[in-house]
């Protein structure tokens, strides 16, 4: 069986990425990081290369597929978000409407964030 028909394999996902930069105006894909590991860490290789390449100034926006994707964890994904913003990069989803370089998009991802966390919680059995 092979992952390639998954709903959100990597392929699938890259495929959609790069439908939604090549419908964007005036963007282009400069870089491209690409984690098989889960979003429940931040000590993901990719991610902690996507953050490197938004300190040294080479991304201006940072396209993931899906919120969740990029992090499970509000605390975590709060801490990416303010250190993507001091770098002057805009996080931006592919299947979801948002753009944190307002103030309604910024709690709309964060929203997101909680239903992601949320979706990865334990249910209690109390």
């Amino acid at each position: 069986m092979t992952r390639k028909h998954q709903p959100y394999s990597i392929e699938v996902q890259e495929d959609r990425l790069n439908s939604y930069v090549q419908s964007q105006t005036g963007w282009r894909g400069a870089m491209r990081f690409s984690d098989d590991v889960f979003g429940g860490i931040t000590d993901r290789p990719e991610l902690q290369r996507a953050l490197a390449a938004a300190r040294a100034a080479l991304i201006d926006v940072l396209l993931v597929y899906r919120v969740d994707r990029f992090s499970w964890n509000l605390r975590d994904m709060a801490m990416l978000l303010d250190e993507l913003d001091a770098c002057g990069v805009v996080f931006r989803s592919a299947t979801e409407p948002f753009d944190t370089a307002t103030p309604m998009g910024r709690m709309l991802v964060q929203m997101l964030g909680m239903f992601a966390q949320l979706g990865r919680t334990p249910s209690s059995t109390a």
